[in-house]
């Protein structure tokens, strides 16, 4: 350590500086009481929104006391090459650094500085710092805790899935989910962004840094729109159909969006050309999320029939080309619909007939609409079914009846129990598609991902994921990994790289 002696002229006050150089003898010399920093690493190296500490021994050459009330503390950090007035990052005023690091991810310069009280001499200290995302990649999860929204996230840290409560306040967000939770949605809504939209009854849809978290009122859905919409302007839904484009669900209406042909969420699509008044839509569309100029698949619940979107920039609702196996006129209410990957990209829809079920499916690609299969589906209890999946491999569809969680075969038109979570609720039933698989990814397309929430557990950690293996010709589905500690999930998506 650099030793530091301030010299002190004892002469007269008010003889300048020039007098004093003309007599040395008018000199003397007082040590100062001087600090040694040791304990102190020339480099970290840390994960943000972990905690972080660093221990320093600090040893002073005229005070044995070593009273910490004598001495005021300051560590901070500064980006390299920063000028004198940019804005430093405060960490703490303790002797000891110790704390949840809620900083961007980046290279910094760390600041440790001591003053002496009774001398008013500040030393200080210099270390290297480099900031590293724990949130770069993983499931984003919405949570219910007690009534109100809180995103989680289990971040993929060196292979492994670390659960991260109320990651918002893990990172130091300066976003607040007011109300009940809605939808967590992730896709890349630009060419050159990505799109983390968060929703809550209180606070709207938005979206948020897809790399630090960080958020800014520019970020709010309303910025992708034109018109005029309230600043709390809520997503039900989005449907990502790739390229930059999607389609979105709010309060009774459906909303267009495609970036590269500069059309944003305005005027709602939810009209049919030539009729007069626009159609309630069913919250359930079928959208291949891998082609922008596939035709997407919507549901009129005023007049129970299917209707489409024809892409690429076109602003309201076609009707259907005629079928083979049903009218898409069908006087039926619509249950669920989804797009999945079974046989080339298909549409699966469950409809209800005055307490008889049906199952459809449709061929869906960008030049066909081709029904592919009608049929009435007879299994116990099915009136309760909820949170519907299919399995892109197999076509087998899979659904819950209370806690039980059932594989359908649409061949055999057989139900199979696959699991039984008792007193627990099953709350999300997927097979999760992903915009950019790759190694570590892959499985999730097809792997059941089964959602339960243990009301016995504080509220702050009842919900759990699992992710199952399907095989084929109806074997018994195996547990491949599970995360728990999250509150009761509501929404899931993966923020992929």
């Amino acid at each position: 350590m650099k030793k530091i002696l301030i010299y002190i002229c004892l002469g007269l006050l008010p003889i300048l500086l020039p007098a004093c150089m003309e007599d040395l003898g008018n000199y003397q010399y007082q040590e100062i009481n001087e600090i040694d920093f040791e304990g102190i690493d020339s480099s970290y190296v840390a994960y943000q929104g972990e905690q972080f500490k660093i221990e320093p021994n600090l040893a002073f050459t005229l005070d044995e006391s070593d009273n910490p009330e004598n001495y005021e503390y300051e560590w901070f950090l500064q980006k390299p090459g920063a000028l004198p007035n940019d804005k430093e990052k405060f960490l703490s005023d303790q002797r000891v650094l110790d704390i949840q690091l809620s900083v961007a991810p980046g290279i910094y310069n760390g600041y440790y500085r001591v003053r002496d009280m009774t001398t008013g001499v500040q030393f200080a200290t210099k270390f290297a710092m480099e900031v590293i995302s724990s949130v770069y990649e993983g499931w984003m999860v919405m949570s219910d805790v007690n009534g109100k929204a809180r995103l989680d996230m289990a971040s993929r840290i060196e292979e492994d899935y670390m659960v991260i409560p109320d990651v918002l306040n893990y990172t130091g967000s300066s976003l607040k989910l007011e109300g009940a939770p809605g939808m967590v949605f992730c896709y890349d809504y630009d060419p050159t962004l990505y799109g983390i939209y968060v929703t809550s009854e209180g606070t709207g849809t938005t979206k948020i840094d897809p790399d630090s978290f960080g958020w800014s009122e520019d970020l709010r859905l309303t910025y992708e729109a034109t018109g005029t919409f309230p600043e709390d302007w809520r997503a039900d839904q989005i449907y990502d159909r790739g390229g930059n484009s999607s389609l979105m669900l709010s309060e009774g209406k459906v909303y267009y969006y495609f970036r590269t042909y500069g059309i944003a969420y305005g005027v709602p699509i939810n009209m049919v050309s030539g009729e007069a008044a626009p159609y309630t839509p069913s919250p359930f569309i079928s959208v291949n999320p891998f082609f922008v100029a596939d035709q997407s698949i919507l549901f009129d619940e005023d007049n129970k029939r299917f209707l489409r979107h024809m892409g690429v920039n076109k602003e309201e609702s076609d009707l259907m080309p005629n079928g083979t196996l049903f009218d898409y006129n069908i006087g039926m209410d619509l249950v669920y619909m989804g797009y999945n990957e079974y046989n080339g990209g298909e549409a699966l829809a469950v409809l209800n007939d005055n307490g008889q079920y049906y199952i459809a499916r449709i061929a869906q690609t960008f030049t066909t609409l081709q029904q592919v299969y009608f049929e009435a589906i007879n299994v116990d209890g099915f009136d309760q079914a909820e949170n519907f999946a299919v399995h892109p491999d197999f076509g087998f569809l899979f659904f819950n009846i209370g806690s039980k969680v059932y594989e359908y075969d649409l061949s055999t038109k057989v139900a199979y129990e696959m699991l039984d979570y008792g007193s627990k609720e099953v709350t999300h039933l997927e097979f999760y598609n992903l915009a950019f698989p790759r190694a570590h990814t892959a499985d999730f397309e097809k792997q059941l991902m089964v959602a339960s929430n243990d009301s016995s557990l504080p509220a702050e950690s009842s919900g759990k994921l699992e992710f199952y293996n399907v095989p084929p010709v109806n074997g018994q589905i195996t547990l491949d990994s599970e995360l728990e500690g999250f509150g009761k999930i509501v929404s899931v998506a993966y923020r992929e790289r």
